[in-house]
């Protein structure tokens, strides 16, 4: 993450200020501040009198040079990348003509073409900085890493007191899983500068990714006590508390973040599945509803529609997997899911068509074959009920649920044996399940009597 406050990218007026400092070089002007003041504060002038200029000597590249700097103050990047080409024409080597139509060209999203001429420009001078700042960043946004860190090494050794630097070549080192090195850039940025707290929060990260979650949580509690209001850095915070099981520290993380930006990206989704966690489902199905309004995912239709059905809502669950099926017609986990629901709302022969259009789409789905059992047994046919729990097993041998219900299924058939062998085989792969465990031990006391 590269902070709003550490911009990469010189604005336009302060990037053309010290091209213009360069032009008054050329020019024979000074050039301090307060010569390129003026030039800056009476653009419109200048340009018409350059222009005055380039009629009665039109072979002077720098005339071409001077108003194409001057056009680029005011945005018009178009009409400079002309007067550089003018420039460029009369003189191919004036490197500086090609620094500035790179910014130009940068500026209209023509990113080729602006690295090409970054590329000459530097051939002639290795020490514009600027260059290799926009250049890095430009890396970065794209996720080339390895050129970025090309750059900003030599940035680093342009301007080695500069922070920033090492943190956005930590950045890249981080993009490119080098944890360790990147930890050292994030520590020089920090010594150098201890107000930028992005750059603990990059190392904190880093040292997560690391397995040292201690240290990283560490960087990240300095970062909420230094800046309490940036919900980024409570997110973050929020993510590893979670991962380190500290689950009410992490909701009291997320529910700050919503507190200062309610419209962060997916925050209710994640509070949500904070919330299944602590076993706390109706607010989850609350923070799911408020993840639909903002972003009506697919994912949040799931997961709300499933948690509905974990505390017994099927008909409230039914509209979302309706939804569902609406986008993705073919989407077999949503048509077992609302089979699932029908069958609980008595309504065992729309579950069954749903089950058979799921299994239609997927015929290795077990959970499919499961609902469809269940929805023959709901209609009084035990022996097409058994069929189905057998292929949920077989295409799914480690499928608890499905030999619980063959249990069921073959305790209602009088066949005690093959139900105590199946409920002990759903024992087996969850050896936490209550059901098969109660309907084992009431066999098991019917055959002994």
């Amino acid at each position: 993450m590269i902070a709003r406050s550490w911009a990469v990218v010189s604005k336009p007026t302060l990037m053309i200020g010290m091209i213009l400092a360069w032009t008054n070089s050329v020019l024979g002007c000074g050039s301090s501040r307060q010569d390129l003041d003026p030039v800056l504060q009476d653009v419109p002038k200048q340009i018409v009198e350059t222009t005055a200029a380039i009629t009665n000597d039109p072979n002077n590249p720098i005339l071409y040079y001077k108003r194409a700097l001057l056009l680029q103050t005011q945005g018009k990047h178009v009409e400079a990348i002309r007067d550089l080409n003018e420039t460029l024409e009369r003189a191919p080597d004036f490197y500086r003509a090609n620094d500035a139509r790179g910014v130009s060209y940068f500026r209209l999203g023509n990113k080729p073409a602006a690295l090409k001429d970054f590329d000459r420009a530097l051939q002639f001078d290795k020490d514009l900085s600027h260059i290799y700042q926009i250049r890095g960043a430009h890396f970065l946004k794209i996720r080339e890493w390895e050129k970025a860190e090309a750059d900003l090494e030599q940035l680093i050794r342009l301007e080695p007191e500069n922070a920033r630097n090492y943190y956005l070549r930590g950045v890249a080192r981080n993009g490119q899983r080098r944890y360790e090195p990147a930890i050292v850039d994030f520590d020089a940025a920090i010594e150098l500068d201890a107000t930028k707290h992005v750059a603990r929060l990059s190392r904190g990260q880093a040292l997560e990714a690391l397995g040292r979650t201690e240290a990283a949580l560490w960087d990240f509690d300095k970062c909420v006590e230094l800046a309490p209001d940036e919900s980024d850095y409570r997110r973050v915070r929020g993510r590893l508390l979670e991962r380190l099981g500290r689950l009410s520290e992490a909701k009291n993380d997320l529910l700050k973040v919503v507190e200062l930006n309610p419209k962060a990206p997916k925050i209710h989704f994640d509070l949500a599945s904070l919330c299944l966690k602590l076993n706390e489902l109706p607010e989850a199905v609350e923070r799911y509803g408020l993840e639909i309004e903002q972003n009506p995912s697919e994912g949040a239709y799931h997961a709300r529609g499933t948690t509905l059905i974990q505390i017994g809502k099927f008909a409230e669950a039914i509209p979302d997997f309706d939804w569902l099926l609406k986008k993705n017609p073919h989407n077999a986990v949503a048509l077992t899911n609302r089979a699932v629901c029908w069958a609980f709302t008595n309504q065992p022969y729309f579950a069954l068509n749903d089950a058979n259009l799921a299994i239609q789409r997927d015929p290795n789905y077990f959970h499919a074959y499961n609902v469809r059992g269940d929805a023959w047994y709901r209609l009084g046919d035990q022996q097409k009920s058994l069929e189905d729990f057998q292929m949920a097993v077989k295409t799914a041998p480690n499928y608890s649920v499905g030999y619980e219900n063959l249990g069921n299924t073959y305790w209602r058939m009088g066949d005690l044996d093959l139900a105590v062998k199946n409920y002990s085989q759903a024992l087996e792969l969850d050896p936490q399940a209550v059901k098969p465990r109660a309907s084992r031990v009431s066999i098991l006391i019917e055959l002994k009597q």
